[in-house]
């Protein structure tokens, strides 16, 4: 009786290892959203005028240069609310529509960047 119980304390216990190595906590801060500066303009892409606002899973320099190289040939609804588009291989959601500008939330597998465009 006392071996099963043993057995089961390490059980528990190295299941718990498991746990704890295979979700650190650095894996968590690495998920969050950093946000990117709002003064790197991007011209003449999707619209007059296109900023990369937030990044999660690349870097702000990846997002303005998906935007530069595939803001020119966009397929889709660019300009109404819940519209799709495409950006090379990222495709697009527009989350909100202004007088003159909009904001889309563009996805690739798990990296995903907000764009901000218009006139």
């Amino acid at each position: 009786m006392r071996s099963t119980r043993r057995n089961g304390v390490w059980l528990v216990l190295a299941l718990a290892l498991m746990l704890c190595t295979a979700y650190p906590a650095s894996a968590d801060a690495a998920l969050l959203a950093r946000g990117c500066s709002k003064a790197k303009f991007i011209e003449l892409r999707l619209s007059a005028v296109a900023t990369v606002t937030s990044v999660r899973n690349m870097t702000c320099l990846q997002a303005r240069r998906v935007v530069r190289r595939y803001g020119r040939s966009t397929r889709g609804e660019t300009f109404r609310v819940g519209g799709r588009f495409t950006l090379g291989t990222f495709r697009c959601r527009v989350l909100r529509v202004g007088y003159e500008d909009a904001t889309a939330r563009c996805r690739r597998r798990s990296a995903v960047f907000r764009v901000g465009y218009g006139a």
